[in-house]
């Protein structure tokens, strides 16, 4: 039996129908051309999509494409410039001089314009005027250049500007007094004030800071009149730095800070009573600023007052003592007094007690307090090199204090 092939191949669905999409050039019929055979300028034939390629490019063979098409122009950022247009620079000022006025209106539309010169016209208020950076820089670029490193400040001793403050403190309260004048009648005043100081601090506590200002101002001005009841006024001023309330305790220990700093010397026989009084009030106080006005009384002290009564007062009193604040505070006025009298001096007014010092310096420089240790290590370190320390350092000191200090000392 005879079989049809163009029936045969009519009923068979083709490979290659379905939508234009889907289908690719190499599923095309054969005669539908292909764009360009050239791979090198549309890239693999697998990769081209008819409908997809540019409207320029016309599907045909190469020998029908017209070699006459323009070819694309580039774009370009700027816009054409156009031939009448001047750049910005050349352009007209409002105004000229007049000559230059003459010129322009004698020019014809077709003329170029003339261009005004850089050094004709007026010229500018600040024309030669560089700017400041600029100026700086000119004027020393022929010198030196100087180091503009910033200066580092030496540290500050804290001990230093303690101190510093409290006399600062002190000379306000001197401005306090300073202008209410003296009294009339001072030996009256003087002993109402000792009266006054009696009372009660319970009830009449107030009353009591009055009187201990009003004896401020008799140490300030009436001193003749103090100086015959040193005695009397000391030991009412001890009650009152042992007070419970901080206001009179304050009060009292500021009288004491006067009485050192304008009778001075003549306070001699009363130095251990008030550093004795003062250490105990210290370690027992918790306020801050009574301790800035226990420190600043023991520094007048310390100051005007004979320097082996200073010593001997603070070592009975502070050294060897069990409170830290006092022990602490000893050891700052000791190396105050150093600070302040040198080596030299200390050893020759302290001829008696200069084994004492010693060793009570070394007991320092190994306490268990780092304040301690530290201001006794400094004091012990501007003794070193004095040949009377050397003997006492032989002869009294303790074998076992000594191999802790050989340490710092050799440094």
């Amino acid at each position: 039996m005879e079989t049809n092939d163009d029936d045969d191949e009519a009923s068979v669905p083709s490979r290659r129908s379905g939508p234009s999409h889907r289908r690719r050039p190499h599923f095309l019929p054969k005669k539908i051309p292909l764009a360009c055979p050239d791979e090198s300028a549309f890239g693999p034939s697998h990769k081209r999509h008819p409908h997809f390629l540019p409207k320029k490019i016309p599907l045909a063979c190469p020998d029908e494409i017209d070699d006459d098409l323009p070819e694309p122009s580039k774009p370009s950022g700027r816009p054409p410039r156009q031939e009448n247009c001047r750049p910005l620079k050349h352009r007209a000022p409002e105004s000229y001089p007049n000559d230059q006025q003459n010129n322009m209106e004698s020019c014809d539309d077709d003329d170029e314009v003339p261009v005004p010169s850089r050094s004709s016209g007026p010229t500018p208020k600040y024309k030669n005027r560089r700017p400041k950076y600029q100026q700086d820089t000119m004027e020393t670029c022929d010198d030196e250049v100087e180091d503009v490193t910033p200066k580092t400040k030496p540290p500050k001793n804290p001990a230093t500007e303690n101190r510093k403050r409290r006399a600062d403190a002190m000379e306000r309260l001197k401005d306090r007094h300073q202008d209410k004048g003296p009294y009339k009648d001072p030996e009256e005043t003087l002993e109402q004030v000792l009266k006054d100081l009696e009372l009660s601090d319970v009830d009449f506590w107030d009353k009591k800071v009055r009187t201990l200002d009003i004896l401020q101002t008799l140490v300030m001005f009436n001193r003749p009149h103090v100086e015959q009841r040193i005695r009397v006024i000391t030991v009412a001023l001890i009650d009152q730095v042992s007070s419970k309330r901080t206001s009179l305790a304050c009060a009292a220990v500021e009288t004491l800070a006067m009485l050192a700093v304008y009778l001075k010397t003549k306070m001699d026989t009363e130095v251990g009573v008030m550093i004795e009084a003062l250490l105990k009030r210290l370690g027992t106080g918790k306020e801050i600023y009574l301790k800035e006005k226990t420190n600043m009384a023991l520094e007048c002290i310390s100051r005007n007052c004979s320097l082996s009564c200073n010593i001997t007062a603070l070592l009975d009193c502070g050294h060897g003592n069990k409170s830290d604040v006092i022990r602490t505070c000893t050891a700052e006025q000791l190396a105050y007094l150093v600070e302040m009298y040198g080596t030299d001096k200390m050893f020759d007014i302290m001829k008696f007690s200069s084994e004492r010092i010693v060793v009570a310096l070394s007991e320092m420089a190994v306490d268990r307090n780092p304040e301690v240790r530290h201001e006794g290590k400094q004091v012990m370190k501007t003794f070193v090199d004095h040949p009377e320390f050397k003997l006492i350092w032989n002869a009294k000191v303790p074998t076992k204090n000594k191999s802790w200090m050989r340490k710092f000392l050799k440094d």
